[in-house]
């Protein structure tokens, strides 16, 4: 069986191909979230698939942001954001927005991977990123861990 999510919304429209229940771990990673990138930015979310609430923990890989080429964007964040503790209910999802609630990187460009980690046993977790421009017409990027 395969299952196809579409979303739309003001800045546009996306689609991913959810997960299969028995490919989900404890771990849950995302190869590439931007934050201030030339005008993109975006949130993670984070979905619980058991039947109980779990601790997770949201932690951000190194920032591999260049120097930019045009000195109007901002200059690399020194540091990726510290990570984030959330409580996931029974099948529930929790949204991280970037850089809302990581003001560390509100005003510097983050490029970089994020995992997302359960010390619950027998945990399921699924995570995907969007991203959004703030220009253009469909501005909209989705993508969910592989």
């Amino acid at each position: 069986m395969v299952a196809i999510v579409n979303q739309t919304g003001p800045m546009g429209a996306s689609a991913y191909e959810a997960r299969p229940l028995g490919q989900l771990t404890s771990t849950s990673r995302l190869p590439l979230v931007q934050v201030n990138n030339y005008g993109i930015t975006g949130g993670v979310q984070v979905a619980n698939f058991t039947l109980e609430t779990l601790p997770a923990t949201i932690t951000f890989g190194p920032n591999t942001a260049p120097e930019p080429a045009d000195p109007a964007q901002p200059a690399p964040c020194e540091q990726p954001p510290p990570s984030v503790p959330v409580t996931l209910a029974e099948r529930a999802t929790k949204t991280i927005l970037l850089p809302a609630q990581t003001p560390t990187i509100a005003d510097c460009t983050y490029i970089g991977s994020v995992e997302v980690t359960s010390p619950a046993p027998g945990a399921k977790l699924a995570a995907m990123a969007n991203q959004v421009s703030k220009e253009g017409g469909d501005r909209l990027a989705t993508y969910a861990a592989p």
